[in-house]
């Protein structure tokens, strides 16, 4: 997220940072953040990222990434939050995930809104290109 957070910057955008409080001795918080968060724990922190985004880009990772995925996913669709654009970058990395969407969609076990909102891409610009298509505020 460094290097995420160091081209918004470069190219003046605002990064918003939500730390939990017990990652900070071990991966402190990154200095050119426009605005900074702390919260008591990834719950918190979960909460919050959702309370901010307008649309949320996911790049490969491990289990926290897929559990705060997973988490904005469910809200969105048991209308906890506003189903919003989410889009997954890495295609070769998340297509087994999509392959599986695609067969609980088929067997009525998710949402058509909520994977309607979803997209899958490879770039940094077709990324880009997708935000530029919404018209957002601001990007978390």
């Amino acid at each position: 997220m460094g290097m995420v957070s160091d081209a918004v910057i470069r190219h003046q955008g605002k990064v918003i940072a939500v730390y939990p409080d017990g990652i900070l001795p071990l991966e402190p918080p990154r200095q050119n953040a426009s605005q900074l968060y702390l919260t008591s724990g990834m719950d918190e922190r979960k909460r919050k990222l959702i309370d901010l985004g307008e649309a949320f880009v996911i790049l490969a990772g491990g289990f926290g990434t897929m559990e705060e995925s997973f988490q904005l996913l469910t809200e969105m669709s048991i209308n906890q939050t506003a189903v919003r654009p989410v889009i997954f970058v890495g295609r070769k990395f998340y297509q087994p995930l999509f392959d599986l969407l695609r067969l609980q969609l088929k067997e009525g076990m998710i949402s058509k809104e909520v994977i309607d909102a979803i997209s899958l891409v490879d770039t940094a610009e077709e990324t880009i290109e997708l935000l530029g298509d919404l018209k957002l505020e601001q990007v978390v």
